[in-house]
């Protein structure tokens, strides 16, 4: 999902598998590529959480709290793979449930905020936005 959105608002696509290496666009004085449309499918922890039952069918069965947990207590430098992958399925998780109105009193409870603006604001290796 990440290398089609990259492409579709960059216009070129990744110049490298390196997954810490910043990327480029392929800009050497052409003009870029006309912008793609890519349709990202929602969240089925947002879907879940527009619905009273939905929502605490995900706290009591799904990794919610885990991955609460797990930005808390994991440090912002990333060194591995696996581990950027680990912090970004629980960033892109937890975003999700808090763009819903059940999700985001969750997310306030849990004072994730502080978290979530640690990693977009130390975090080398993540493109945190919005």
């Amino acid at each position: 999902m990440e290398t089609r959105l990259f492409g579709a608002y960059s216009g070129d696509p990744i110049l490298t598998d390196d997954f810490f290496e910043r990327r480029k666009a392929n800009f050497n004085g052409k003009a870029r590529r006309k912008r793609t449309n890519v349709h990202v499918s929602s969240h089925i922890y947002r879907q879940l959480c527009l619905h009273d039952e939905g929502f605490e069918l995900l706290k009591s069965e799904s990794r919610l709290e885990l991955y609460a947990n797990d930005i808390k207590q994991r440090p912002t430098n990333c060194i591995t793979i696996a581990e950027t992958y680990e912090i970004k399925e629980a960033l892109w998780a937890l975003a999700n449930t808090a763009s819903t109105e059940n999700g985001y009193s969750w997310f306030v409870n849990k004072d994730l905020l502080a978290d979530f603006l640690r990693f977009a604001e130390e975090c080398q290796n993540l493109s945190v936005r919005g």
